[in-house]
């Protein structure tokens, strides 16, 4: 089979006499891999911790909803013991990409968040 995933994203801007759009793109991709997993992780504000892939061989599509009210958290890669955040949720905010390893990390900002993972194999 092909294109067993399906993505759908858009985005609009409107601000005074700012109006800007971006037309609803549809991504389809082949799910070459037998695995999904998605969970509610609590991320803590203490420390960048590693988010949950459980037995996923490869990586491939990720999609992240911080489930907080107020916090908003972080998503990135750990070089050298080192936090390098590329994504930031704020509260009720989701991100979908596409992964390119599956060593990811998260931290909260000021206290502890659920944060929703949904991860596929490639």
């Amino acid at each position: 089979m092909a294109n067993e995933i399906t993505a759908y994203f858009g985005i609009t801007v409107l601000k005074g006499n700012l109006n800007r759009r971006n037309d609803p793109v549809t991504v389809s991709a082949d799910f070459a891999g037998s695995r999904v997993i998605q969970n509610v992780q609590i991320v803590a504000s203490s420390a960048h911790e590693a988010i949950v892939v459980g037995d996923l061989a490869s990586a491939g599509y990720a999609m992240f909803k911080n489930l907080d009210t107020t916090n908003f958290v972080s998503i990135g890669v750990e070089v050298s013991s080192t936090f390098y955040a590329f994504i930031k949720l704020l509260p009720g905010e989701s991100a979908l990409v596409r992964l390119n390893a599956l060593t990811i990390f998260a931290q909260a900002n000021t206290a502890p968040v659920n944060l929703d993972c949904f991860l596929s194999e490639a």
